[in-house]
């Protein structure tokens, strides 16, 4: 597999994949906060 193939194929994924996992870390903190008042 050429490295541009490579890169063009798993970057992305890498990028949603922390996005999502940092949007998903964010929404339960949110979460505690609402609980804590």
């Amino acid at each position: 597999m050429s490295q541009q193939l490579y890169t063009a194929f798993f970057l992305p994924q890498s990028v949603y994949f922390t996005a999502h996992n940092f949007s998903v870390s964010l929404h339960k903190k949110n979460k505690e906060k609402k609980y804590d008042n």
